[in-house]
């Protein structure tokens, strides 16, 4: 037991700290002890007695200020106030669309013409032809020049955001085991990290919910990008730990 607020019902899944009040919605105590300064004193003895659960039961979403204090089922949206979900992936919070859209940066084959936009802008049911692989239907709209001329599998060889980006289908085409990777994640948003010795590179592994697609990015331990782009990438998706083997094809 971590929690010591009276009658707590899942005191296994937060120290006294980060209980929050279903009176005040303050943390720190119960219905039971709110409003009464006697008994919050009380309480606030267990604060520095067990104020931090053990490292294997703390919270391990990507962004999480209190992680040290709830596990992974106590985690709770501070816009819905439900569990399993940050702010960050929120079907209410108007950050999550920020979160998932990629931009795109790249020339524009046909004209060179300079061009940046979200990997929505998109236009499907259009029958001209990608200018580049001269085979499947051009979906992508270039705003700068007007032009809709490139297909979803020629963008990665042109878009200059997109080396370390990888979609599902471009993880089947590295071998990755799509099905064992999302046996592993859980039904909330959450990620991990795969070693490839293969191609000797890092990737980090999201998914939204069950059923959403994979989303992957390459890095380099080494590189300022874990603190700035990798950040963005998983915050508020709870890391799954695991082993690496058996998850290539």
């Amino acid at each position: 037991m971590f929690c010591y607020v009276k009658h707590c019902r899942f005191s296994d899944s937060h120290t006294t700290r980060n209980h929050r009040c279903g009176i005040c919605n303050i943390t720190g105590h119960g219905e039971r002890e709110c409003n009464n300064h006697f008994a919050i004193n009380k309480l606030k003895l267990h604060w520095s007695m067990n104020s931090e659960l053990p490292i294997s039961k703390q919270c391990t979403f990507a962004g999480c200020k209190t992680s040290k204090y709830h596990t992974n089922d106590a985690h709770h949206c501070e816009v819905c106030k439900k569990r399993y979900h940050s702010i960050e992936t929120c079907s209410l919070s108007l950050s999550k669309s920020s979160n998932l859209e990629k931009k795109i940066k790249c020339i524009c084959p046909l004209c060179k013409t300079d061009n940046e936009f979200l990997s929505s802008s998109i236009v499907y049911g259009a029958e001209n032809i990608c200018c580049i692989c001269l085979t499947n239907n051009a979906i992508y709209y270039f705003p700068s020049c007007k032009h809709l001329c490139v297909c979803k599998s020629c963008i990665y060889n042109i878009n200059e955001n997109s080396n370390n980006y990888y979609d599902e289908e471009r993880m089947q085409e590295k071998n990755y085991n799509i099905e064992k990777i999302k046996l592993l994640l859980k039904d909330y948003p959450s990620y991990i990290y795969i070693y490839n010795n293969i191609n000797n590179e890092y990737i980090l592994i999201r998914r939204l919910n069950k059923d959403s697609l994979l989303e992957g990015y390459i890095y380099s331990p080494r590189s300022l990008e874990i603190e700035s782009i990798l950040k963005n990438f998983i915050n508020g998706y709870a890391k799954i730990y695991h082993d690496n083997n058996n998850l290539f094809s």
